[in-house]
């Protein structure tokens, strides 16, 4: 988002070189259908690049790189036709205006429905469409250029887009903590800037005030929307998407309808050209890609929220005004803040038990907060769960983490090599390490090297296994830096509709996983009562269209005669699938010292259909909604009905 907001500045400051930008359109058209036709292509050369820069940078800072090199020349070129709009026009308002209302309907359009129901290949291609239109309606015929030195960047501009992108960037982190991160609540905060910014300079169109008054409002808003933040953050976790998007574009919009009317307010009614159009709105893009940069460095130290605060005080201070408005800003942002924070946002699970909880342990990154916690369930008995981003909090008192690895090592014909992806507490991949001979991990987020090291006791001190390769890379490369040859694969990362882990289960991902292993081997992962019945038909309908055999093993079910769903494994493999508990392999792991503490079931009871113990049962699809035919696809989307158990 950095980039784009930087990129689209520069190209707005280089637009008075640019005689036909047309043609600037047309590049695009092209590059956006490339992106579209061949998306395993560029998947694949990232991967290999980012793989490569990753043995001389952290992994983050190469994938920084890369993108840069892949995107960069794009997102300057977006930033080209907007100020010759305005030169055109004579007037800053309405062009901006039009370009919000645009861009709020293309966001809506691609996330909403292009991308979840056409997948990348049509988002894509609707995307070149768009510039081939913007082309051919901005052809030499219909254009007149005007040559204009290359303006110079405004201070004021740069510090009120620093403060703005501190309160987008806030926004972007913080909804993940407080509505779980399904994949539609990051595109949802940036719906919801769009559309302040649209009301923002649609109210500026009528009223016209100064530009002191427009960061005045500015840092009100950010103080409401702070609050309101604070009171979502007192509330249990969102139950669905329908409740979580109103709210969150409410919470966000608070703040971003003034921001909407800062860019045009510092014009006014002067008569603009492109240079100083393009001048202005990098200013602005510098700012933003600075304040989203302090929202990075911020919460790797201090609870997110207090960002709201140095948004608010630092408008307050720029709009220079006298009067009470900006001060009750200021405040608002201070009692959101304080109403934010951490042990809040972890205590939100009400499923967990109520009354106070104790944080043990935390550990910040950029953009990332884990911790671990714990609440008194009676007079010595005590849960602890482990909270990373939002996600649904790991309970480390119970042993679900290992029966996933006990049960995946039964599955597997053989025991050489295994891949996990997503490292969570370790649990998981000390298990698998401990029963194969070598053992791949991978995981993305920054915090997780750190949380493995302080659980090592838990996690049969996975990182200090010989045979154990970590890997701070996204799950989504494996297939391009791991040898094939693997007897087994395990996903544990969220599932379905979260935004950092549905990519791992769509068709191509799957696909791609697939390749890695040996005949006979399996792809295990696993689900639980989170999602609902129909998340749960698309995991079972996209893992039945890439393998030939699946089984479903329940975990933890209800009381019996009782078709429910809690948590349970799908297994997936190109040959007849062979439960082996009786294997060497799973008899070492049965054997560790705190098998029996962690929950481990002995072997002849690993066996038993009953509720609560871990079983193999082929009744797939009576146990969900039956009449959900949907498969996750990354790059294409398509239905597929899978029929019977």
């Amino acid at each position: 988002m950095a980039l784009f907001i930087l990129g689209m500045g520069l190209g707005a400051v280089l637009s008075p070189r640019i005689r036909n930008p047309y043609r600037i359109e047309l590049f695009l058209a092209v590059f956006a259908l490339c992106l579209g036709l061949f998306p395993e292509a560029w998947l694949q050369l990232s991967a290999r690049v980012i793989s490569g820069l990753s043995t001389v940078l952290p992994a983050a800072a190469a994938a920084v790189v890369f993108g840069v090199a892949l995107a960069g020349p794009a997102a300057v070129l977006l930033g080209v036709t907007f100020p010759a709009l305005v030169e055109r026009e004579g007037d800053v308002a309405q062009p901006y205006l039009l370009q919000a209302a645009g861009s709020l309907a293309g966001i809506v359009l691609v996330e909403a429905f292009l991308f979840p129901f056409g997948g990348l290949r049509l988002a894509f291609c609707f995307i070149a469409l768009l510039h081939l239109s913007a082309a051919v309606l901005l052809r030499p015929a219909h254009w007149r250029f005007e040559s204009h030195a290359v303006g110079r960047p405004v201070l004021s501009l740069v510090l009120a887009g620093t403060f703005t992108g501190v309160f987008q960037g806030t926004w972007l982190f913080l909804a993940l903590l407080i509505f779980n991160p399904f994949y539609f609540i990051q595109p949802t905060v940036v719906i919801a800037m769009l559309a302040g910014l649209f009301a923002g300079a649609r109210l500026y169109a009528a009223k016209r005030w100064t530009f002191s008054r427009a960061l005045e409002w500015t840092a009100l808003g950010v103080g409401l929307s702070a609050v309101l933040a604070g009171v979502a953050t007192q509330l249990p976790m969102a139950p669905s998407f329908g409740w979580a998007i109103p709210a969150l574009l409410v919470l966000v919009v608070a703040g971003a309808v003034p921001i909407g009317s800062i860019y045009p307010a510092f014009f006014g009614r002067v008569e603009v050209d492109r240079a100083r159009a393009g001048a202005g709105l990098l200013s602005l893009a510098v700012g933003n890609v600075l304040g989203l940069a302090t929202v990075g460095a911020f919460t790797a130290m201090l609870p997110v929220a207090w960002l709201f605060v140095v948004a608010a005080a630092g408008l307050a201070l720029l709009s220079r005004a006298r009067g009470f408005i900006p001060v009750v800003g200021v405040g608002l942002a201070i009692l959101g803040a304080a109403l934010s924070g951490d042990r809040a946002l972890m205590s939100r699970e009400r499923s967990f038990g109520v009354g106070p909880i104790e944080v043990e342990h935390v550990i910040r990154g950029p953009g990332e907060l884990t911790g671990i916690y714990s609440r008194k369930l009676g007079d010595v008995a005590r849960m602890r769960r482990l909270y990373q981003s939002g996600f649904s909090p790991i309970d480390l008192s119970h042993g679900q983490e290992v029966s996933i690895g006990l049960a995946a090592t039964a599955y597997a014909p053989a025991h050489q090599r295994a891949l996990v992806i997503g490292a969570g507490s370790g649990k998981t991949a000390g298990v698998i390490a401990r029963a194969f001979e070598r053992t791949e991990v991978f995981d993305v987020g920054v915090t997780v090297r750190p949380l493995l090291e302080y659980l090592s006791a838990e996690n049969y001190q996975l990182l200090e296994q010989p045979g154990v390769r970590y890997w701070a890379l996204d799950g989504l490369l494996a297939p391009y830096v791991v040898e094939p040859g693997l007897d087994l694969i395990v996903l544990t990362v969220d599932p379905a509709y979260h935004f950092k882990a549905a990519k791992l289960y769509a068709e191509e991902s799957l696909r791609s996983l697939k390749q890695l292993l040996r005949p006979g081997g399996v792809l295990v992962f696993w689900a639980d009562a989170t999602t609902d019945a129909h998340a749960a038909q698309a995991l079972l309908n996209t893992g039945a269209a890439v393998f030939r055999e699946q089984r479903l093993f329940l975990a933890a079910g209800g009381p019996r005669g009782r078709r429910l769903l809690n948590y349970f494994f799908l297994v997936h493999s190109d040959e007849p699938i062979v439960y082996g508990f009786d294997r060497p392999a799973v008899a070492r792991v049965v054997a560790l010292d705190d098998a029996t503490r962690l929950h481990a079931e002995p072997a002849e009871e690993f066996r038993l259909p009953a509720p609560g113990r871990l079983h193999e049962t082929t009744s797939i699809h009576r146990l969900v909604s039956p009449d959900v035919h949907i498969l996750i696809g990354g790059f294409q989307a398509k239905p597929l009905q899978v029929q019977g158990p």
